[in-house]
């Protein structure tokens, strides 16, 4: 269920901000802020129209098990037009994001500052552009060309080919002003830059050695 719809369900199954003595609830309740989902705690998701509630659990069914299992894990964008999405069943999946009939992805597609603000949703429910036009993990599942690799795969690589700045001069030998000059003159390219420190792949330090 798209969180905008299921922020409404909760919205109607609880006390709105609206109501006239809602100053007198948020004391009696100790709430500074007004919370929805605080409210629906407080309530157990009781609703006047109808007998259904909310009950926390820690025993899920078998069925939402296998459910979860298309949840993401992680998702970056790969390109113009396409994701990188790891799923909780271990798979991971390229995405051409083309290849959905919406509107809204295909502001994505067509604003590459808003397909580069790609995030994980909550949960690994869905992927978030711009934490405003969402896509849920299930669909990511079904339109994904499936790769060869997995996440654990990712992470070795990673782990074993990306040096930070103080790992790369020691391999080369060399001090930070060196590397920084050889990033300047071009001979040297980080893979992530940041004020406190830059990302280099090990492959093309070892290229630079003498």
């Amino acid at each position: 269920i798209p969180r905008d719809i299921s922020f409404k369900w909760v919205c109607e199954r609880i006390i709105p901000n609206e109501r006239q003595n809602i100053g007198s609830i948020l004391n009696n309740h100790r709430l500074k802020n007004y919370d929805e989902m605080k409210f629906l705690e407080i309530s157990h998701g009781k609703c006047a129209q109808d007998d259904l509630m909310v009950k926390e659990t820690d025993i899920l069914p078998d069925y939402i098990k296998l459910r979860m299992k298309k949840n993401l894990t992680d998702v970056f964008p790969s390109g113009e037009t396409s994701l990188m999405c790891f799923f909780a069943d271990n798979s991971v999946k390229r995405v051409n994001l083309s290849l959905f009939d919406d509107p809204e992805v295909e502001k994505v597609i067509n604003n590459p500052v808003l397909l580069y603000s790609c995030k994980l949703g909550v949960g690994g429910y869905y992927a978030t552009f711009n934490d405003s036009i969402d896509i849920p993990a299930a669909g990511l599942y079904s339109f994904g060309k499936k790769l060869n690799v997995c996440r654990d795969d990712f992470i070795s690589f990673l782990h074993q080919n990306v040096l930070d700045t103080p790992e790369a001069c020691e391999l080369l030998g060399c001090t930070r002003q060196n590397l920084s000059y050889m990033i300047g003159k071009d001979r040297m390219h980080a893979v992530k830059k940041d004020v406190m420190g830059n990302l280099f792949l090990k492959s093309e330090i070892l290229q630079s050695t003498w």
